[in-house]
């Protein structure tokens, strides 16, 4: 992401553990899940990392498309599936959901 050029995720992850040595709290990681930028297993699998060293719970959020970009929003199956990874590891995981939104067919319908 163009922001991790000012701010690198390295950093950004350094900087959550110092803070959660000190205040000895649950964070909370919001995480956005977008259709092969970050929905696969591997990801999942990274995620399961950082949640478990910082003691986070994670907020997984299902990208809403905008007209004009190139990003779409993950399968229902596939959105389950990076969730069900992490419940897997004993991640304490939600999938935000909007009222009125529909499943998302699949790439290619």
């Amino acid at each position: 992401m163009p922001v991790n050029r000012k701010y690198p995720l390295a950093e950004l992850l350094d900087a959550c553990a110092e803070y959660q040595a000190k205040k000895r709290k649950m964070m909370t990681l919001e995480y956005i899940l977008i259709e092969g930028v970050n929905d696969s297993t591997e990801q999942a699998a990274a995620l399961v990392k950082h949640a478990r060293r910082l003691h986070a719970k994670v907020n997984l959020i299902p990208y809403n498309t905008v007209e004009g970009l190139e990003w779409r929003r993950p399968t229902d199956l596939v959105i389950d599936r990076f969730a069900a990874i992490l419940h897997a590891a004993k991640i304490s995981a939600t999938v935000r959901r909007e009222k009125g939104t529909t499943s998302t067919p699949p790439a290619g319908s």
